[in-house]
C-alpha cells in the first residue's frame, strides 16, 4: 500500500512540479494543458549563468593553495 502512495506522489511531482530541460521551463502537465515551450524564455538567464560560471572557474584556477 505504501509503495502505491509513494508512486502516486512521484507521479504528481513528475507531472506538476518537475521542470524538464526539454520542455524549456514547463512541467509536462503545463504542456498537456496547451502551453507551448519557448527556448528564448530563459536565454538571458542562461547567458548570465555561463558568464558567472566562467568568472567562478577563473577564480578557482588562480587558487594558490593547490598550485
Amino acid at each position: 500500500d505504501q509503495h502505491l502512495k509513494d508512486q502516486d506522489r512521484f507521479m504528481f511531482y513528475y507531472n506538476h512540479e518537475r521542470y524538464l530541460c526539454r520542455l524549456h521551463g514547463l512541467t509536462p502537465f503545463e504542456v498537456l494543458e496547451g502551453q507551448i515551450p519557448c527556448k528564448s524564455w530563459f536565454k538571458k538567464e542562461i547567458q548570465e549563468a555561463k558568464e558567472l560560471r566562467i568568472i567562478e572557474n577563473r577564480k578557482f584556477n588562480v587558487c594558490e593553495s593547490f598550485c
